[in-house]
């Protein structure tokens, strides 16, 4: 039986750690009727197993190192987050890394602030869902900074 890491921060939008093995694909599209993702790892892309399932991918592949992210793509996921659950009230988006601690997250801060929420609020929300979410400064720095800026 395959368990599939997607905790939901909101109605359309969750948070989890690496999906790796086609029933977990499966079980997010059927269970949790995840219909986008925006995949932060650089270890793995999802794209050729979700788009099996019918699941459409951002791969926006960045390493945990605590750098400072590229803005690239930030643009690229507010895009998506634009025409995932902006545009449709029936999508739900899954951001998510390999652990589901630091680059997920951030993600899910990143759409959560596209859909109108304040940064502490997006993040406590976050964290109080996802046990083992953290924002390192660089991350929280680097996301709320774009977000305050962009005019996408």
């Amino acid at each position: 039986m395959s368990v599939a890491d997607c905790t939901f921060v909101y109605k359309n939008l969750a948070v989890g750690g690496g999906i790796f093995i086609e029933e977990n694909f499966k079980e997010l599209k059927t269970r949790y009727g995840i219909t986008h993702i925006i995949d932060a790892q650089a270890e793995f892309d999802d794209t050729p197993i979700a788009r099996f399932y019918g699941i459409e991918v951002c791969w926006t592949p960045a390493w945990d190192d605590f750098s400072k992210p590229d803005t690239k793509q930030f643009i690229k996921a507010c895009k998506f987050v634009d025409d995932s659950i902006l545009k449709d009230a029936n999508a739900k988006l899954l951001c998510h890394c390999a652990g589901g601690v630091h680059r997920g997250p951030m993600f899910a801060l990143l759409a959560a602030m596209r859909c109108g929420a304040s940064a502490k609020d997006a993040i406590a929300k976050i964290e109080s869902r996802r046990l083992i979410a953290s924002f390192p400064d660089t991350y929280r720095k680097a996301v709320t900074g774009f977000m305050y800026q962009y005019k996408g």
